[in-house]
């Protein structure tokens, strides 16, 4: 497949929800093949590279390829540094992106410190990609504790820029609704979550089975058990929806584990599927991230736990040893 070719049938697979597969067809381009194979010093370093090293990057982050987007995202804001400025829009960019992938690596601190950076600076150059960010960071913040007065004064203004000047059809408005729900719960008014989720279901332009739309169905998820509204039957039927489209867009993913996490502990699977699905969201998070992190044992001891109950005793015991051996986080 030619050059020109390739970003088209990319871009098509990423609207058809097949996130990953777009991945590998995008890391095509880069010597090496797909993924941390790939040379991306190979690639370049005219503005052009450093598009199609962007673009490759910001996709890699979604499939939690953080190790390949932050390699792509680097070399792309090397090359947009010293063509364009760091005060350019889309050096901006570049860093805006860098501090997601550090978030998810668990450098906090420097999450914080490059959206700190740039946020203010996008949202004046670039209100659209300026609200993406704030939307970013606002979503960063909701998951910390503290006063959440900042994430709400980011929501806000970036949920007024994305649903003014893109629709509520968007995606980039659905993520922000999915955010926006994420920090209602946090503030305390799950049922106002949960209300705003349904509408952004409902309004988004996304086939149903995307991943974006499963990961909203995850917040909707959150939403009733905050709100003391455990439907498992609507739970159960959220959650397998959720899992298909994770399993088809993303393949093994963080946001896979907590579907089935959540699935086994608040669904209405029998003990045997609700066994099973725990010991696999064990077996998808720990790969993300290994034990002895505290959230991946919890879900260890949950699955534990169910594959007693459905009478899987030596799959228990294997998961029991697995948890012994590994020391618990003071």
């Amino acid at each position: 497949m030619s050059e020109a070719d390739v970003e088209p049938r990319v871009e098509a697979l990423w609207r058809a929800g097949e996130l990953r597969a777009a991945v590998e067809l995008s890391a095509s381009r880069f010597r090496g093949g797909p993924f941390r194979d790939a040379d991306v010093d190979a690639v370049g370093d005219d503005l052009d590279a450093a598009a199609r090293l962007f673009a490759h990057g910001s996709r890699c982050w979604f499939v939690a390829r953080w190790a390949d987007a932050e390699l792509a995202l680097d070399r792309a804001l090397a090359i947009r540094a010293a063509q364009l400025g760091d005060r350019d829009v889309a050096t901006l960019a570049c860093v805006e992106r860098l501090a997601a992938v550090a978030h998810k690596q668990r450098r906090l601190a420097d999450a914080r410190v490059r959206w700190d950076a740039v946020v203010d600076a996008l949202e004046i150059a670039a209100p659209v990609l300026g609200a993406c960010a704030a939307r970013n960071y606002a979503a960063y913040l909701t998951g910390r504790r503290g006063d959440l007065r900042e994430p709400r004064e980011l929501m806000d203004r970036a949920l007024a820029v994305l649903v003014g000047e893109l629709g509520e059809a968007h995606d980039d408005v659905l993520a922000a609704r999915k955010a926006n729900a994420m920090l209602l719960i946090r503030e305390g008014a799950p049922r106002k979550a949960l209300d705003a989720i349904q509408r952004a279901l409902e309004d988004t332009a996304l086939p149903d089975d995307h991943p974006f739309v499963a990961g909203a169905k995850l917040a909707a998820v959150r939403a009733r058990l905050a709100a003391r509204k455990p439907d498992a039957a609507a739970i159960e039927a959220l959650l397998v929806d959720a899992i298909a489209s994770f399993e088809r867009g993303y393949g093994e993913h963080p946001l896979l584990a907590i579907a089935l996490y959540l699935g086994a502990k608040h669904g209405s699977a029998p003990p045997e599927v609700a066994a099973e699905r725990a010991a696999r969201a064990f077996a998808v998070r720990r790969r993300f991230d290994p034990l002895p992190d505290r959230d991946t044992r919890v879900i260890g001891e949950a699955a534990h736990s169910l594959l007693e109950a459905a009478g899987l005793r030596d799959d228990a015991a294997r998961l029991h040893r697995e948890l012994a051996e590994s020391p618990e986080v003071a």
